[in-house]
């Protein structure tokens, strides 16, 4: 299983790194103009925040004029999150952990090159103060879940017992956020564990994968009837090259050049893949549960699924009028501005939660449990080894050493060159042509 996250900066892949002895001079020459070229991180709020290149497309400013999510508390099933990152401070809370190692999900197991959960968590509810990455809903909560145990993952098995565990406890959060996952169809108590969340009103949102030009196999847990499965795509609102294509993939979400609140060694790193698409989409629902604190998930997921911007092939909609959907983008790229206020039937198409109802008839959820609830260690006894997550980590960059081994001078090259291929940071207003239902956008915007 492998974190869905892909570095813009750089890129520690053990798959296919090879041992290959190098001269330390030479290696430190490599590592010195690798950190030199990159940018520093910023200290200045607003300065980051212009490197978060989806806030003005997406109209952020205003959808924050309407909520912030306040009062809504997301899990994130991760490597688990950093409290004193400055942009989460006061936004986590005391979590879990089914690793077996202990403890409360207050440490990322992949920091300091990978601190993916941390990441993700930033992603969803960035305070927006120090260094100013700002998410989706600033002012939810995070409820971490560390399920795995280094910057590789976890396995299927550690999904399960921390999906599990959430649902069980007697007020679990509005939402989970998967940010990885493993080839293959979805393991029977995975999607036990799925239905069992969605029975207790969670939303499930999962990355799609980052495979696509590396055999583009279908991933659980975003194969597994009930979830939200995102893929991402880049500054010019096109699909991301690497998003897997499937027939889960439900929505699109900013997945591209998405910088990092943790600098590694002084230097401003970047993120690439559907890990980060995913945590958006959850920030997006946080958003929505907080402006409609009673309605029902379906229709919550319904409300995205009815304002999306059509991207991707194929036509924005079918000869009977409904939204078409295609394999890279779903149904489109979310629109949590739209998703807010337009006016959106109460029994608007949801597919994803029909095919939900339509397997319960068959598979009946597991009942309800509160077994676990009250315990924060250890939760899933047993060894367990790591898991993956589909974003690959920008922040994978070599501890800076003279000494670097042929393995580490390898990564950065390579990874330093498809840095240099990547899009250039722009802001890009969402066209028209296929313009949600509900009320215009603000003056200046398409």
């Amino acid at each position: 299983m492998t974190l869905n996250h892909h570095p813009d900066v750089a890129r520690r892949d053990p798959r296919r790194a090879t041992p290959v002895l190098r001269l330390l001079t030479a290696a430190s020459v490599v590592l010195w103009l690798v950190l030199a070229g990159m940018p520093t991180a910023s200290a200045d709020p607003a300065t980051f925040q212009k490197m978060q290149w989806w806030l003005s497309p997406l109209q952020m400013r205003q959808v924050w004029q309407v909520t912030e999510g306040a009062g809504v508390t997301v899990a994130v099933l991760d490597t688990g999150v950093d409290p004193h990152v400055g942009d989460l401070v006061g936004a986590v809370l005391p979590g879990y952990d089914v690793t077996g190692k202990g403890g409360n999900g207050q440490q990322d197991y992949g920091a300091p090159l990978n601190p993916h959960g941390t990441d993700m968590a930033t992603v969803i509810a960035g305070r927006g103060t120090g260094p100013g990455f700002r998410g989706m809903a600033p002012k939810a909560k995070i409820l971490p879940v560390q399920m795995a145990r280094s910057t590789v993952g976890s396995e299927p098995q550690d999904i399960v017992a921390a999906t599990n565990l959430v649902a069980g406890l007697p007020h679990p959060p509005a939402i989970i956020n998967i940010s990885s996952g493993a080839p293959g169809a979805c393991p029977a108590d995975q999607q036990q564990a799925i239905l069992r969340a969605i029975s207790r009103g969670i939303i499930v949102v999962v990355s799609a994968g980052n495979d696509y030009n590396d055999g583009n196999a279908s991933e659980s847990p975003a194969d597994c009837v009930g979830v939200v499965a995102v893929g991402a795509y880049d500054q010019n609102l096109a699909p991301w090259g690497d998003s897997q294509q499937q027939p889960y993939v439900a929505l699109a979400a900013p997945g591209v050049k998405v910088p990092s609140p943790v600098p590694l060694h002084g230097q401003q790193t970047f993120d690439t893949g559907t890990s980060d698409a995913a945590a958006a989409v959850s920030g997006m629902l946080a958003l929505l549960r907080a402006r409609f604190p009673t309605m029902p998930a379906r229709q919550l997921v319904a409300r995205l699924f009815a304002t999306t911007h059509h991207i991707g092939p194929g036509p924005a909609h079918n000869p009977d009028g409904s939204r078409n959907r295609n394999l890279v983008a779903g149904y489109g790229a979310a629109l949590p501005y739209y998703a807010l206020t337009a006016k959106v039937a109460a029994d608007a198409p949801n597919p994803i939660y029909d095919a939900v109802a339509a397997l319960q008839k068959v598979t009946p959820p597991a009942p309800s449990s509160s077994s676990s609830a009250g315990t924060r260690s250890n939760p899933a006894a047993g060894g367990t080894a790591p898991v993956g997550s589909n974003s690959t980590a920008g922040v994978l960059i070599v501890a800076g050493i003279a000494g670097a081994t042929v393995i580490v001078v390898l990564i950065i090259i390579g990874l330093a060159v498809r840095s240099r291929r990547r899009s250039a940071i722009h802001t890009v207003p969402f066209a028209g042509g296929y313009g949600p239902p509900g009320p215009p956008p603000p003056p200046g915007q398409r």
